[in-house]
């Protein structure tokens, strides 16, 4: 039996739940980020271990604190326009987790995020074409398949950029210059940027030694979802308010506006007063 669910994958209670990792296997943001909550610090440790995992691959964990007994993680490819092998290595990612989960031996039923769908950029009616295909090859060896679905605002990794029409793309980055026309004629900005999309984001910490350890996402959540910023010399808070309200209407993938959260933040002249 295939189902798909609109829930939180790390609440499922089937034996195992695959996770969208990246090629470190130590934790991201999105769907990653949240089972590594989920499951505690135990199982960054337990997936480290088995770094690195290229794309197509998976690895299989102990689940630790969540309902799932084992976690597969699974590394899909990141779109770069599907001609980069990308439908065969996400194919190969589903496989790979499905032969794991078999491979285990006590896997009856496994729930399923959309890997790379989100904010590595695959095209989802085609990430979600080739997971039902492979979905469908492997139904009659399970009990109980579950493709979970948990669709983020738009505007973020659901919505990448990337994927928009060029008419939708012209008309946002239209409404972005006109913005920042007037913020120039009004002599209020300061400086303004536009960043990479999430997939191209990297976090860096250090580890035990201080050495630095470098991973890649995915990042989908809208909080990590930042695709440039204004610093605004403005006289009031409002007014900084009213610029956000603004931006957050510029317009998405099918012309209407996005409504996006914009967050606003002070640029401090000195260091914060001791409380």
């Amino acid at each position: 039996m295939i189902e798909v669910v609109r829930a939180d994958i790390t609440t499922l209670a089937t034996d195992a739940i695959v996770n969208a990792a990246n090629e470190q296997l130590a934790g991201g943001g999105g769907v990653d980020g949240a089972i590594h909550r989920a499951a505690g610090p135990e199982l960054a440790r337990a997936s480290m271990a088995l770094a690195p995992c290229p794309p197509g691959n998976a690895v299989i964990t102990p689940g630790f604190r969540l309902r799932a007994k084992y976690v597969i993680h699974a590394v899909g490819p990141v779109w770069r326009g599907g001609t980069h092998g990308e439908e065969a290595l996400l194919r190969s990612a589903y496989v790979r987790s499905f032969e794991l989960a078999l491979e285990q031996g006590d896997i009856r039923t496994i729930a399923f995020p959309g890997i790379s769908a989100g904010a590595y950029g695959y095209p989802m009616s085609q990430a979600a074409a080739v997971a039902v295909d492979v979905m469908r090859r492997y139904r009659p060896r399970f009990e109980r398949i579950v493709a979970c679905v948990l669709h983020a605002p738009r505007g973020t990794g659901d919505y990448a950029i990337t994927q928009w029409s060029p008419d939708a793309l012209k008309a946002h980055m239209q409404f972005m210059h006109e913005l920042n026309k007037d913020l120039i004629a009004a002599g209020e900005r300061v400086d303004a940027q536009g960043l990479a999309a999430p997939g191209e984001a990297r976090i860096v910490r250090a580890d035990a030694k201080g050495l630095p350890v470098v991973t890649d996402g995915p990042f989908a959540e809208a909080k990590e979802f930042l695709a440039g910023y204004w610093i605004v010399d403005v006289d009031t808070a409002e007014r900084a308010y009213a610029i956000a309200g603004r931006a957050s209407t510029a317009p998405g993938p099918d012309g209407k506006p996005l409504n996006l959260k914009i967050e606003v933040r002070q640029v401090l002249s000195a260091p914060p007063a001791e409380a």
